[in-house]
């Protein structure tokens, strides 16, 4: 039998994903329609959205009995197409969903009746709390209040790379003297960035809600604007990082260097920083290029007792370490296990230890006093948490 599950999905969530995983174990096939809905402005286009939910379950061993489509109009007429008897629906708890959707269930049914073929629908809620009240609409509205990380906790990952590359535009352009200057230099920035499993645009995300939460118990404001060369060094910590591994002999030198990282991939602090320099003409005359270009620097974990903003941005850098999420804690190592994944376990496994025991046996993995007082106790917990599991 074939079940259909018709929405807009702009963006997708771990909630409709929680269904259609659900669905695609007691159907033969599970059909995926990404709809347009005319009245709404769309975030992402329909072709995109469909390549977002394609790239969220290619590695599902439902995959193979879900299909994903892109139809418009009535879902009664898409299912009949589609030779799909059963309709798929979410429900929320606490809220009308359930009321709203029996009203529309039997009206579905009666549309189906007249075009000759029977349709029953099926509804799903979810047993987590959480994911049972997100919504496409709230994982937006959390975007727009640069709480990136609980959106991050509402959508896969790629989906919140995705977003990312629409949101974080905006406070980028603050950063240069014109609009044509800021898109020119933002074009290279996510060349540099996509593809990669973990320092990437969610990773800068994570670093800027950070400041903001830092700033609001330190400043009582979350402003950046006197923030400026911060939030540009966060940007561009990560620029040039080497994920080059067509150099198989690399594998064979595998030694860790002076300050605990593996030879590939690694971030280029000093060739980031180099990055600044070069756009320094077209960076607003407020920042100190020489400042930003610091700051970057700091985030090479060198050991070195940092202050002022330099020990600041390399908590930020850090701040994963001491989630209280043990979610977010597995996706982190996960997206650091693919980042290495040219390397098999008998090599990665060993090097992974090297790197977390050199922060678990540091006196003080952060600086400020606000992630010390705050993360200091947890990040330990996580990392003999890992290196248990490792």
């Amino acid at each position: 039998m074939r079940a259909i599950f018709s929405g807009s999905f702009d963006p997708i969530t771990v909630a409709h994903l929680d269904i259609i995983k659900r669905a695609a174990k007691s159907f033969k096939t599970v059909i995926v329609n990404v709809g347009k809905n005319s009245e709404k402005t769309p975030l992402f286009s329909v072709e995109k959205r469909v390549e977002l939910i394609k790239e969220a379950i290619k590695d599902w061993p439902e995959r193979q009995n879900i299909m994903i489509i892109a139809e418009s109009g009535l879902t009664v007429d898409v299912a009949m197409a589609y030779d799909a008897n059963v309709l798929i629906r979410g429900v929320r708890p606490g809220t009308n969903d359930l009321e709203n959707e029996n009203k529309l269930a039997v009206m579905n049914q009666y549309l189906a009746k007249i075009r000759g073929f029977k349709l029953e629908t099926k509804f799903y809620n979810s047993n987590d709390v959480f994911s049972a009240n997100i919504s496409s609409t709230a994982v937006k509205n959390l975007f727009e209040l640069r709480q990136y990380i609980a959106a991050a906790r509402c959508v896969p990952a790629n989906v919140h790379e995705a977003m990312c590359e629409l949101y974080l535009r905006e406070l980028w352009l603050t950063l240069f003297k014109t609009e044509v200057d800021a898109l020119y230099h933002w074009k290279d920035l996510l060349k540099a960035y996509r593809g990669r499993q973990y320092h990437n645009l969610s990773h800068i995300a994570y670093m800027l809600n950070m400041l903001q939460i830092y700033l609001s118990q330190n400043s009582h404001c979350t402003d950046f604007s006197n923030h400026k060369e911060l939030v540009l060094a966060i940007f561009m910590h990560d620029y040039v990082y080497n994920t080059d591994h067509g150099d198989n002999s690399s594998i064979a030198r595998m030694e860790v260097n002076d300050n605990g990282r593996m030879p590939l991939p690694y971030s280029n602090e000093m060739a980031s920083a180099g990055v600044i320099f070069d756009m320094r003409n077209d960076l607003v005359d407020t920042i100190s290029v020489e400042l930003a270009r610091g700051l970057v620097m700091a985030t090479s974990h060198s050991g070195d007792r940092l202050n002022n903003d330099y020990a600041l941005i390399a908590d930020l850098d850090l701040s994963v370490l001491g989630t209280f999420e043990r979610r977010v804690w597995k996706n982190y190592n996960t997206a650091i296990r693919k980042e290495y994944a040219v390397y098999p376990d008998e090599i990665y496994i060993p090097e992974r230890k090297k790197v977390l025991e050199r922060f678990a046996e540091s006196n003080q993995i952060f600086h400020t006093s606000f992630f010390y007082n705050n993360f200091e106790e947890q990040a330990r917990k996580n990392l003999e948490y890992e290196l248990s599991n490792l």
